[in-house]
């Protein structure tokens, strides 16, 4: 089972902004607004990006209990051809497979956001995590503000 239809728009914005870009229920987008500059540039870029953004958090995974979704497929969650350019991630428990960080980056307006929840075990619930905008003028660019919030997500779960 994919680790997406274990969570709920309801719980957090976050989570139902993914289902959302899982779904292709995102708005239509000028991609020559955006650091992608086509819509099969952005389809390219979307494994490059998975690749690269995963890659950079493995050493921070190991205080963790986060892991990447594992699976046959691409665990990048992204936006439809001609609907939009968000695309997001869950990080699971690597134990007890559950999800406890869900992430999506995408463009409101003409700035990027990053934005993040975490789930929390003593209460049971969705928290805030990072929350950014910034503008971009290429996707290296977009990668880097992607891997910097969430080194800091990563590290927030650090065992003690």
């Amino acid at each position: 089972m994919k680790t997406i239809n274990q969570l709920k728009a309801t719980d957090h914005s976050v989570i139902a902004k993914l289902i959302k870009i899982n779904n292709g229920e995102t708005s239509a987008v000028d991609y020559s607004t955006t650091v992608f500059e086509t819509s099969s540039g952005y389809t390219r870029s979307m494994d490059t990006i998975g690749s690269t953004v995963i890659g950079s958090q493995l050493k921070n995974f190991v205080e963790t209990p986060l892991v990447a979704e594992r699976g046959n497929d691409n665990k990048t969650y992204f936006s439809a051809p001609d609907k939009g350019i968000g695309f997001g991630y869950i990080f699971i428990d690597y134990i007890k497979k559950n999800p406890l960080l869900v992430l999506v980056v995408d463009k409101d307006g003409t700035n990027y956001s990053y934005a993040s929840c975490k789930f929390n075990k003593e209460t049971k619930t969705w928290e805030n995590g990072n929350s950014v905008e910034t503008s971009i003028e290429n996707v290296k660019g977009l990668v880097d503000f992607t891997i910097n919030n969430l080194s800091e997500d990563v590290k927030s779960f650090e065992l003690k």
